[in-house]
């Protein structure tokens, strides 16, 4: 298993600082946030791709991923269109030499039934998948939005078998929708492309606060016992949402914390 740290935690820093910082913290690698020029973005030159990949080898870390913003269910109303823009997040992933993109389920409209939106979202993604497969990308659909448990994301996958198509176990959202570690890992573990980690605990008004690692509810230590346990050789990617709660302790700390952690969470799984 890999550890990285997402680039969502510092929006504003210059990527080459930030990767400066998650080299001395000692990560493996990044996931680079594919959106507003926001250190990536589909629409960079072919020099700009190249020097990002120059950056992240001189540091001796891996681009982990790329993180689209394409919504599945959404993009399926324009198949054309949807199929487009995940492959302008493919061919940028393959330049940057991430081996996956990031995609939501998104939320269809009311008027579609679960069970047809689901199967547009599995058209779209197999209408990208040998192209994909040809890049070296995979495809990963994250658990989250409509998509939030292992459940949800496998009746996709279920419809989508393609080995560029998989999963992206964002630990958060199926836990707190009732879905324990061991039953998401069981659904997803064949198709699982990376992980992303993070802690939280609740807030009285039903919300919940994001936090260091070990200091809220999310079961990450049992997650990375799961993993070491299965032989899981992906990337563990810590997302610390900084760009949305801006009161969160700045990266360079976080990266620090969250290694830390993650090593003694290795360490006492064997």
């Amino acid at each position: 298993m890999r550890f990285g740290f997402a680039s969502l935690a510092a929006p504003e820093m210059p990527l080459k600082d930030f990767i400066a910082q998650a080299a001395l913290a000692g990560y493996d690698g990044l996931e680079l946030r594919g959106a507003d020029r926001k250190h990536l973005d589909p629409a960079m030159s072919a020099p700009e791709r190249a020097e990002v990949r120059r950056m992240l080898a001189d540091a001796g870390l891996e681009a982990a991923a790329v993180t689209s913003y394409v919504r599945l269910a959404e993009a399926a109303a324009d198949p054309a269109a949807g199929r487009e823009a995940i492959l302008a997040y493919v061919a940028l992933a393959a330049d940057v030499g991430a081996a996956c993109v990031r995609v939501f389920g998104g939320e269809a409209p009311p008027d579609v039934p679960r069970d047809a939106a689901e199967g547009r979202m599995a058209d779209l993604l197999l209408a990208v998948a040998d192209e994909a497969r040809a890049a070296g990308v995979r495809v990963c659909l994250e658990t989250h939005d409509a998509c939030r448990t292992g459940r949800d994301v496998r009746r996709v996958l279920d419809r989508a078998k393609h080995p560029a198509i998989g999963a992206l176990w964002d630990v958060h959202h199926p836990w707190a929708h009732g879905e324990p570690p061991a039953e998401t890992f069981r659904l997803l573990g064949e198709r699982l492309g990376y992980l992303h980690l993070k802690d939280a605990f609740p807030l009285g008004d039903g919300g919940t606060q994001l936090c260091f690692l070990g200091a809220g509810d999310v079961p990450v230590r049992e997650i990375v016992g799961i993993l070491r346990s299965a032989g899981f050789a992906g990337y563990a990617v810590v997302e610390w949402e900084k760009a949305w709660h801006p009161e969160l302790a700045a990266a360079d700390v976080a990266m620090v914390q969250h290694i830390r952690k993650l090593r003694a969470y290795v360490a006492a799984a064997g």
